[in-house]
């Protein structure tokens, strides 16, 4: 194990192919950073920005990727993890277990694991129910990105699937998003959102039925699947896909399944991620189209999903 500070943390480095990744021992579970060797860190770097919670508590961002439990209630949702994690490294994959939140009785859990696809994790999020009663809950991975970057969301079917009888899309907006707010813009089958360009909170989401969500950071092409859960209307209108920004970060969430979580349960949601060099213009719908759907080259990523 490599040891170093991150952002003021104590911090792992870990190198998968290309992937190199920062995990702190010092909170979380949180991952860090995510960068190609030497390239930019494609992650959000925010020491001392902060959630102010109703109970008078505050939630640290730090940046990087988290796990939150929803559905979104401050209180609890927010709850601090500021405490040290227990990091293990076994064969080839790496463990971050927090220990049990005391004020939810919640234990989080990551599991990262390189697979044999070039520059690829699997990231399995785990909720452990520690608590003496019965809760509602679904996994929240939250991955914060670097302002410089954009967004890429995918809102309706491929073309060969699209039946021109019944409505192929769906967008889910929060109260506080304008929409007509200049840092989305339509790309006939994508939206692009280019949080730079633009100012306030502004968050959308979709049911993820093509299973990802992007960011691309110059020529350096990030994407994470997930599974399309079946997510209830009263969870966020079924937006199993989101995307939050504001003037800090952009951020890229999934959510996964919601279930009753007696003592004792556990919850896994997994996220696939990939990076990889990518030269279309996200100015060109077709260009994008062209890029995600030419080949079955996508397919190869969901698969690991159903593992």
């Amino acid at each position: 194990m490599n040891t170093k500070k991150f952002l003021g943390l104590d911090c792992i480095e870990f190198v998968f192919d290309d992937i190199k990744i920062h995990v702190s021992q010092s909170v979380g579970p949180r991952i860090l950073s995510l960068s190609l060797q030497e390239g930019t860190n494609l992650f959000a770097e925010l020491p001392g920005q902060f959630l102010n919670i109703p109970d008078g508590r505050k939630f640290n961002f730090y940046g990087g990727h988290r796990l939150w439990c929803a559905p979104e209630i401050p209180e609890f949702t927010y709850s601090p993890d500021d405490l040290p994690v227990k990091v293990k490294e076994k064969n080839g994959s790496v463990s971050l277990l927090q220990e049990v939140d005391t004020f939810t009785g919640i234990q989080k859990e990551m599991q990262i694991r390189s697979i044999n696809l070039e520059n690829t994790l699997v990231i399995d999020h785990y909720l452990y129910n520690k608590n003496g009663s019965t809760r509602m809950l679904a996994p929240w991975a939250i991955t914060q990105l670097n302002l410089e970057g954009v967004a890429i969301i995918p809102f309706n079917e491929r073309m060969e699937s699209r039946n021109p009888y019944i409505p192929d899309r769906t967008l889910i907006y929060w109260p506080y998003t304008d929409m007509h707010d200049r840092r989305i813009s339509n790309r006939n089958g994508f939206l692009v959102i280019n949080p730079k360009i633009g100012v306030g909170p502004m968050k959308l989401g979709i049911p993820n039925s093509q299973n990802w969500l992007a960011y691309q950071l110059n020529n350096t092409l990030f994407i994470k699947f997930s599974r399309n859960f079946i997510t209830p209307w009263n969870l966020d209108l079924g937006a199993a896909g989101q995307c939050y920004c504001n003037d800090q970060f952009i951020e890229l969430e999934t959510l996964g399944d919601l279930r009753t979580m007696k003592p004792g349960d556990t919850i896994c949601h997994r996220e696939v991620w990939t990076v990889m060099h990518a030269d279309f213009s996200v100015d060109e719908g077709e260009e994008i189209w062209e890029f995600f759907y030419s080949n079955s080259w996508m397919d190869k990523f969901r698969e690991l999903l159903k593992e």
